[in-house]
């Protein structure tokens, strides 16, 4: 077995491909921050939202889940390497014969499906809708090479179609805003044309790795992975409900000046999400191969994600303490309200941590059937929050009603991991990093949205100390 030490530097290296994508993404989207929000109104930054909530939806939908039976076929089974050709032609290719079927009468008809929706025939929300059907589709065909690359540890190749896209996206938008100035219409045509280039790519990529005249298709391994994955779809609808519908309650509730705000606050907290996905993905292969000695492979994976949830809540903590400052001087005034959401945002992120560390064991064991109930009856909690809570605060509620429900999910999922696989977490410290990071998080945008400098620094010194005790006692630990 790999030891959580040797194993630790194992997961620095590789996920530094991720980190390393990761932040070029996020870097070229704060830069052109400035630019969006004197470009775009809140209004239409509402209807950007809106593309995102269309394509993220159309994304996981018809993905189908698949991907992750992919992995786990991959790893529960030991596949011959040189077999896995026919396992993803079994997936891949029927999948995306589905998934264009579904698309094209979507697209066709999407005036009709935006009237139906948000019952309002405005051309930028109509377009919105339109071509979100279509980045989402494209994002959909991506999602099985992605996985490809992961499990053969090609994380450089894997890392860079995660992340090319939405990065070719910016440089397209801001291209597009600055040669033709098109608008808000720069940033659905940049964004839909940069994952359509990567989306054909992989499909050519596809028909020469497992071109399915040549491997052939197993229709069992297909129907192993559907139901395998169909839990999966249900449990990921039910997370874009909980991530996502509050965009649809704000736009309808409190318009789209409102969803704009909290749009802008939303993303840049996201970056947090971005940190702990890019560490969560190395460290599922890795784990996944070492669950299969017993013990001390789950030995190996709890003190893991002490270190995991330690990482991520150092980044949101300071991604807090230095962006809202920052970000003060830094976007437009008609957006300021959004550094109020940045905290919320950042603290529920902190919990995602907490859930990845406790659903991975439930993916590697099969035990996918929870999830199509426990994510739902949070995505249910979810949408009950936001209808009390957005009428009454606006953005600032829809925040609280996202971290009220990630908080919800964390615990029902660790409940569940804990009842299922007996791994031997360390509850103790995990409530220790997240409390404390929680603490500083809600304190330090307090105390310097409002211009308390003398405090600000004490509680600089209070995190910093706070950090190198912490990450002392868990390096002593392993």
């Amino acid at each position: 077995m790999t030891s959580p030490s040797k194993g630790l530097k194992q997961l620095g290296l590789s996920s530094f491909p991720y980190l390393g994508f990761q932040i070029s993404v996020r870097l070229l989207a704060f830069l052109s921050l400035p630019l969006f929000t004197q470009h775009f109104t809140p209004e239409e930054y509402g209807t950007i939202a809106l593309f995102e909530l269309v394509s993220s939806f159309m994304a996981v939908f018809l993905a189908l889940g698949i991907h992750g039976a992919f992995s786990q076929k991959f790893y529960s089974t030991n596949i011959d390497p040189k077999k896995t050709a026919k396992l993803y032609a079994s997936l891949y290719w029927p999948v995306q014969t589905i998934a264009l079927f579904v698309f094209l009468p979507l697209f066709f008809f999407s005036t009709h499906a935006s009237t139906f929706l948000f019952n309002n025939d405005e051309a930028n929300l109509l377009m919105a809708v339109k071509w979100g059907l279509a980045s989402g589709f494209f994002q959909a065909g991506l999602q099985l090479p992605i996985e490809y690359f992961r499990i053969r540890h090609k994380h450089l190749h894997s890392s860079f179609l995660l992340n090319a896209p939405p990065f070719l996206g910016l440089l397209t938008t801001i291209s597009f805003l600055y040669l033709f100035d098109w608008g808000v219409l720069s940033y659905f045509w940049g964004f839909s044309f940069s994952f359509a280039f990567f989306y054909f790519a992989s499909v050519l990529f596809s028909a020469f790795k497992a071109n399915p005249f040549r491997t052939g298709i197993s229709w069992d391994a297909f129907k192993d992975g559907f139901l395998y994955s169909f839990p999966i779809v249900i449990h990921a609808c039910a997370h874009w409900v909980i991530y996502l519908s509050d965009r649809y309650i704000l736009e309808h509730l409190r318009g789209l000046y409102e969803l704009g705000i909290y749009s802008l606050g939303y993303n840049l907290g996201f970056v947090v999400f971005n940190f702990a996905e890019a560490l969560n993905r190395v460290i599922v292969p890795r784990y996944f191969q070492e669950a299969e000695r017993g013990k001390d492979g789950k030995r190996w994976y709890a003190q893991t994600t002490n270190i995991f949830l330690l990482a991520v809540a150092f980044s949101a903590t300071t991604l807090t303490l230095i962006g809202t400052p920052l970000l003060k001087y830094f976007i437009a005034k008609d957006y300021l309200d959004a550094l109020k959401i940045l905290p919320w945002v950042s603290a529920s992120y902190v919990l995602f941590a907490v859930y990845f560390s406790a659903v991975n064991p439930i993916y590697f064991h099969r035990k996918t059937k929870l999830l199509a109930f426990s994510t739902p009856s949070c995505a249910v909690l979810n949408v009950l929050l936001n209808l009390f809570l957005v009428p009454r605060y606006g953005a600032l509620g829809a925040a609280i009603a996202t971290f009220l429900s990630i908080l919800a999910l964390s615990l029902i999922m660790t409940a569940l991991s804990h009842r299922h696989t007996r791994y031997p977490f360390s509850y103790p410290t995990w409530g220790k990093v997240v409390f404390l990071a929680v603490f500083f998080i809600f304190l330090g945008n307090t105390l310097q949205l409002y211009n308390h400098p003398v405090e600000a620094v004490l509680l600089w010194t209070g995190y910093v100390l706070f950090v190198f005790l912490l990450f002392r006692r868990l390096f002593r630990s392993i």
